[in-house]
C-alpha cells in the first residue's frame, strides 16, 4: 500500500512539474486580421533624420492590421533580419519617430517600436486612418 501511495505521489508530483513550466496563455492576444507584402507601385521609405540609413521595401516582410478585443486596430510593419536591425538603429537615433514615405512624399510621421516588441512598427490611429496606410503601402 506505501508503494502504491509513493508511486501516486511521484506520478503526481511529475504531472505538476511539466504543467507549472508552461508559459501562460494569454487572456486577450492580438488578431492578424490581414497582411500583405509592400506594393512595388510606389517607392517604400521609412526615413529619420539624414544620418538614418532608409528602410526600403526589400526590409519589409509585411504590413498588417492587428485588432485586440476592446481596443482600436492598429498597423504593423515586420522586418526582415536586415530590417530589423535597420529600423532598431533608427529608432534609436530619431527619437521623435520616422516617417514612411510613398515616391519621396510623407505618408505618415512619427513612427515608433511597437511597445511589446521593438523589432516591429506599430501605427495607431482610426480605423480609416490605418487601413488607408494599408492599402497605400500594398
Amino acid at each position: 500500500m506505501k508503494k502504491i501511495v509513493g508511486i501516486i505521489i511521484c506520478a503526481l508530483m511529475a504531472f505538476c512539474f511539466v504543467g507549472c513550466g508552461e508559459e501562460p496563455v494569454e487572456e486577450n492576444p492580438p488578431m492578424e486580421l490581414i497582411g500583405k507584402t509592400i506594393t512595388d507601385e510606389y517607392e517604400f521609405a521609412i526615413i529619420g533624420n539624414e544620418d538614418t540609413e532608409p528602410i526600403t521595401a526589400k526590409d519589409v516582410k509585411g504590413v498588417y492590421i492587428i485588432y485586440r478585443k476592446g481596443q482600436n486596430r492598429y498597423l504593423e510593419i515586420r522586418f526582415t533580419e536586415d530590417g530589423v536591425d535597420k529600423f532598431e538603429d533608427a529608432i534609436d537615433d530619431n527619437e521623435n519617430g520616422l516617417s514612411i514615405t510613398l515616391d519621396g512624399e510623407v505618408l505618415v510621421s512619427n513612427i515608433k517600436a511597437h511597445e511589446n516588441d521593438s523589432t516591429k512598427a506599430k501605427i495607431t490611429g482610426d480605423y480609416e486612418t490605418i487601413i488607408g496606410y494599408f492599402n497605400k503601402m500594398t
